[in-house]
């Protein structure tokens, strides 16, 4: 059974995971996925620090699939109006991820290009129209 462990209160509550969409590395280099919960709504879709998720055949699934390079479920993604700014972009096992800073979040977060393509195409244009050098 995929679960999450969350230790909210005295008790020790499991939710239980329908999906995962994303999976992000933040800067400190901790892995968070972002899921989809069995009988929540998309709107209470959260990241997840990958030690707290009871879920390995999930992850296992998704991080497989998207090494194949199978389309990424780009729900719960943020949006174009969500995103502050791409920081930058870095290679990491052969695919292309933008350092994307979100609006009232501190931290930075990597989106893979094809999330990234997608959901905020005009933001990526701009970052490599501010870098390129028209000479």
């Amino acid at each position: 059974m995929a679960t999450r462990r969350s230790k909210r209160g005295v008790g020790e509550n499991e939710f239980q995971v329908d999906s995962i969409l994303a999976r992000r590395v933040l800067r400190d280099g901790r892995v968070e996925y972002l899921l989809k919960w069995k009988g929540c709504s998309d709107s209470e879709n959260s990241w997840e620090p990958e030690q707290n998720l009871n879920c390995a055949d999930l992850m296992a699934k998704f991080n497989t699939q998207n090494q194949k390079g199978e389309p990424m479920d780009v729900e719960g993604a943020p949006s174009q109006d969500e995103v502050e700014e791409i920081l930058g972009a870095a290679r990491m096992n052969s695919e292309i991820f933008y350092l994307v800073k979100l609006k009232g979040d501190s931290l930075a977060q990597f989106f893979p290009s094809r999330l990234a393509s997608e959901k905020f195409p005009k933001l990526v244009i701009d970052f490599y129209e501010q870098r390129a050098d028209m000479q």
